[in-house]
């Protein structure tokens, strides 16, 4: 059993934290490999520079810092094996109770990987992306391989250069880690092809050692095997070490340390670029979208005029039609008026000519009614002049007896000569006759008049006694 495993801390241990947990910008966890361990892979044992928690927690304040250990012992006897798909599962259930709070939830991770514990992080990836933790996944902004071998070469399989990196630390039981992986290697050398998309969207680093362990061999993992060749992947970095040592600066001004916090503030300094650029993206799109709400208000209330002035221009074609009525009316009403009242002047003439004299329609009516007025006066002039013959008649007697005979008054004589042979004796009674006549056909007054003048002629003719 190895040295270390009596010190080993399983799961994720949080090594720096801020006061203020809703100041933190980042969580930077540390994955070791297969034959690591959580705090001694990143420690150098010759200054016990512990980098993780003695200087990135200086160099990055407002940030997590987190390791992950694991279980990677082999025993032969009970053929106990960690398998890479149940890491990455504990990886993200840790992860799920570290990142409990919106903040949390939504914070970007940076990942620090030695050997194959880059293979622990694909796979982290790959499972998160196809259970439901996606969000956790996408939260993935940078990933620093050191040393990780993602395919075989040329000369040698995967597998082989699994072995070779496992054998220096496992020693004899390498052999059944190597069965154990052996059975996944397709799905490992594929999980860049499944990945490729996610991994698209991640910064990613690679570092190879450029030291071998053994001064007669090569490098463990040499630049070919180390590198992506991806878009994504901003560097490839050799850094002179080997493959042991690549991960454990001397101190916090050694060149691997400074290489390796450059590259971390240089993800982060990218992320929040991103952030800016999303900010400012909601921003714009705020501000087009004000715009474009400003247009549609502009176009809604152009609209609205269009509808208004249509309105208008209806209202002023029914006023207008209404205005036409409503002249024409009135000209009908002035000829009407004009009518009325040369009807009512006409109408005036008439009935002044009507009381002047009665209409030709009604002459027959009022003939006969003045007729009717005439008789009745000429009956009453009749009744005083036959009063008024009684009272002058004694004074006419002389007269009578002169003329040798009676005369009656409304009586024409018979029996005589009216001519003009007749004696000078006959003449007065003739006279008095005829204007006896003449009364019956005067009115009532002109005979009252006329009864009072020859009632004067008579005293005047009466003979002196």
């Amino acid at each position: 059993m190895p040295w270390y495993l009596s010190t080993l801390k399983i799961g994720l241990t949080v090594l720096h934290a801020p006061d203020d947990d809703k100041s933190a910008l980042v969580d930077i966890i540390t994955v070791h490999g297969l034959s690591g361990h959580p705090q001694k892979t990143w420690t150098n044992l010759d200054t016990e520079h512990y980098w993780p928690s003695n200087s990135l927690t200086e160099d990055i304040p407002r940030s997590r810092i987190m390791t992950f250990g694991y279980d990677t012992s082999i025993s032969p006897l009970d053929g106990n094996t960690a398998m890479i798909s149940d890491i990455s599962t504990q990886l993200i259930s840790q992860l799920i109770n570290k990142r409990t709070s919106d903040g949390q939830r939504q914070r970007p991770i940076i990942f620090i990987a030695h050997s194959l514990g880059g293979i622990v992080i694909k796979e982290f990836l790959h499972i998160a992306s196809n259970t439901g933790h996606e969000a956790l996944a996408d939260c993935v902004c940078g990933i620093l391989f050191l040393g990780t071998p993602h395919k075989g070469s040329c000369t040698a399989t995967f597998m082989d250069v699994v072995s070779a990196v496992l054998k220096p630390h496992l020693g004899r039981p390498a052999n059944i880690v190597i069965k154990d992986l052996s059975r996944n290697s397709r799905h490992l050398q594929e999980l860049d092809q499944l990945l490729r998309f996610k991994l698209a969207k991640i910064d990613i680093y690679s570092f190879y050692e450029l030291l071998p362990m053994n001064p007669t061999k090569s490098p463990i993992v040499e630049k070919h095997l180390a590198v992506l060749n991806m878009p994504s992947e901003l560097e490839q970095i050799g850094l002179d070490a080997d493959h042991r040592q690549m991960c454990k600066p001397s101190d916090r001004h050694h060149v691997i340390y400074e290489t390796i916090i450059q590259r971390i503030l240089s993800v982060m300094d990218r992320q929040i670029d991103k952030v800016k650029n999303f900010v400012n993206g909601v921003q714009k799109l705020m501000s087009r979208t004000k715009s474009l709400q400003d247009l549609l208000l502009e176009a809604e209330r152009q609209n609205e005029r269009r509808k208004a002035q249509a309105l208008i221009e209806a209202e002023r074609k029914i006023s207008a039609q209404r205005l036409q009525t409503l002249a024409t009316e009135n000209s009908r009403l002035k000829t009407l008026l004009l009518r009325a009242r040369n009807d009512s002047h006409l109408h005036d003439i008439g009935r002044a000519q009507y009381d002047r004299e009665p209409p030709a329609t009604d002459v027959g009516k009022v003939s006969l009614e003045h007729e009717s007025d005439s008789v009745s006066g000429t009956a009453e002039s009749l009744t005083h002049v036959y009063e008024a013959h009684h009272r002058v008649s004694p004074l006419l007697s002389p007269y009578e007896e002169l003329q040798g005979q009676q005369l009656d008054p409304c009586q024409t004589p018979t029996g005589q000569d009216t001519s003009q042979g007749q004696n000078q004796g006959q003449r007065p009674s003739m006279r008095k006759f005829m204007q006896q006549r003449r009364i019956q056909r005067l009115s009532k007054q002109d005979g009252q008049q006329l009864l009072a003048r020859e009632s004067q002629r008579a005293m005047q003719l009466r003979p002196a006694q």
